[in-house]
C-alpha cells in the first residue's frame, strides 16, 4: 500500500530520490523515516488487516535492481526500529533494471526460516508495482505465508494523460495522515 503519491517534479518525489543519492540528504532521510514510522503507528492495523496478519514476524525491503553496492538505503534508514528480524532478498542480475514487468525469478530469498512467516515488505517507490509483486512472490516461494507491502511513494508522471483525472481530483487536497489506501477502499 502506497503511503502517498510522489508526483514527478514535486517535493515527495524529490525526497525519494535525495534520500538515496550518492550524497544523501540527511533532512530527506529524517523526513521519510518520520513519514514511514508515523504511518506504521497510525495504520499498522490497516496494513496487517489487509494482509490477514495477526503479527509480523519479519521485515524486508525490495532490493535495488541497479547494482547498488552495500546496504539498501531504506534498510539503513529503518535499522532495527521495527524490532523484527530482517529477511534478505537478492536481485537476479540477469534481469535488467529497466524492466517494469513481473518476473518470478527477479528476487531470491536468502533465508530458509521463512516457513509460515508474515513479512512486512517495504519499498521506497512504486512505479508499476512489478518489483513489489516479484519480491512478494520470492518471499512466498521461500515459505512466507503472508506478505504485506508499504511503499513510501507511488510515482506519478503528470505527463501521462491517464493520470490527469486523478491529479485533477486531488489537486486541492493535501496529504492526510489519518487516511490510507485501506480507508479509501472501505469508505473510511
Amino acid at each position: 500500500m502506497p503511503i502517498s503519491y510522489a508526483i514527478k517534479g514535486q517535493q515527495h518525489a524529490h525526497a525519494l530520490a535525495a534520500y538515496k543519492a550518492a550524497y544523501p540528504s540527511r533532512d530527506r532521510q529524517t523526513d521519510l523515516l518520520a513519514l514511514l514510522m508515523v504511518f506504521l503507528v497510525d495504520h499498522h492495523r490497516c496494513v496487517s488487516g489487509a494482509a490477514h496478519v495477526d503479527q509480523w514476524t519479519h521485515v524486508t525491503v525490495v532490493p535495488s535492481t541497479k547494482g547498488r553496492e552495500g546496504e539498501h538505503p531504506l534498510k539503513a534508514l529503518v535499522g532495527n526500529r521495527l524490532r523484527f528480524p530482517w529477511a534478505e532478498l537478492t536481485a537476479n542480475s540477469e534481469i535488467g533494471s529497466e524492466s517494469r514487468a513481473f518476473h518470478p525469478d527477479r528476487f531470491t530469498a536468502l533465508q530458509e526460516e521463512l516457513d509460515g512467516a508474515a513479512v512486512l515488505l517495504l519499498d521506497d517507490t512504486w512505479t508499476t508495482g512489478a518489483r513489489v509483486q516479484s519480491a512478494a512472490f520470492a518471499l512466498k516461494q521461500a515459505g512466507a505465508s503472508r506478505v504485506g507491502a508499504v511503499v513510501l511513494g507511488r510515482h506519478v508522471n503528470p505527463g501521462y494523460p491517464d493520470w490527469k483525472p486523478i491529479l485533477d481530483a486531488i489537486k486541492d487536497r493535501p496529504y492526510q495522515q489519518e487516511v490510507c489506501a485501506v480507508h479509501r477502499l472501505d469508505g473510511g
